[in-house]
């Protein structure tokens, strides 16, 4: 749920900046959706945005996204209005959005803009400064200058990988991205800024994956972790709201077992692992 933020002016609400609670990082989230047009090159089966369409987002207006985020920052100082409590504090600064937030012409921009907000505002310490993305326009170079914004900052990337096999990823995902391009976006993010790696775990048509998948994910992993990348760990999460998908319906939580049975052997890999059922 979002919770309201000041307008900027009676005229004027907000496009980009929103903030909402985060169960991931376990607080406040102040949120920057450079995709307000429900616009992504991935189509998730347990994804929970409305109206989701294949495609590009749309062209960003950088003089108001500065705006927001000046306006968003000084709201997160002193976080008191609807569906916040006094002793609340923002947790953490999230891009992602109701697609995918590289997917954006001016990602550069958006990203230096963003900088100014955070080096101006001086957030709280321990506040987590997050990129959401699938990784699959890691290799753009516009994007790669973004991420270099974002590194000098101290931000960090989420990286999705729900299946390490092509019939999963499709299935999942709705993506024929290749395995080899999936594993250079995610060295690519690995050597630009501390990346973790963000699992979904849920059942389809009341099954929840199957070994074969399992043991792919696992040989994956293992594979990139025996080539050196450098990973701050594994976040296994489960639906966080239901799917707003055509096939929705069929999509189901996960036991508690699953998630422990795929967190014992990615931790056997030396990974760290955080578990979100």
């Amino acid at each position: 749920m979002r919770i309201p933020l000041p307008l900027i002016s009676s005229d004027q609400p907000y496009e980009y900046v929103y903030a909402t609670r985060s169960r991931r990082t376990g607080g406040l989230s102040l949120g920057l959706d450079l995709t307000p047009n429900s616009a992504c090159n991935y189509a998730c089966v347990y994804c929970r945005v409305e109206g989701l369409s294949r495609g590009e987002g749309p062209e960003l207006d950088i003089v108001q996204l500065t705006a927001e985020l000046a306006r968003g920052f000084a709201w997160s100082e002193a976080p008191i209005g609807d569906g916040v409590e006094p002793d609340d504090r923002v947790a953490s600064v999230g891009i992602s959005g109701r697609g995918e937030p590289t997917n954006v012409f001016h990602f550069r921009e958006a990203m230096e803009a963003l900088g100014e907000a955070w080096r101006s505002s001086a957030p709280t310490a321990g506040t987590r400064l997050v990129l959401l993305t699938n990784g699959s326009r890691l290799n753009d170079k516009k994007v790669r200058a973004g991420l270099a914004v974002l590194s000098d900052l101290g931000g960090e990337i989420w990286f999705k990988l729900d299946s390490a096999t092509r019939e999963g990823q499709k299935r999942i995902n709705g993506t024929d991205l290749l395995l080899r391009q999936m594993r250079n976006n995610l060295r690519l993010a690995s050597e630009t800024a501390t990346t973790w790696i963000q699992t979904c775990l849920f059942t389809l048509e009341g099954a929840a994956p199957d070994q074969a998948e399992q043991d792919a994910y696992i040989s994956f992993l293992d594979n990139q972790v025996k080539a050196g990348l450098k990973l701050a760990g594994v976040q296994l999460h489960g639906l966080d709201d239901p799917s707003a998908q055509p096939n929705g319906a069929a999509i189901g939580r996960a036991d508690q077992a699953v998630f422990d049975a795929w967190g014992e052997r990615i931790a056997a890999l030396g990974l760290e692992v955080v578990t979100r059922a």
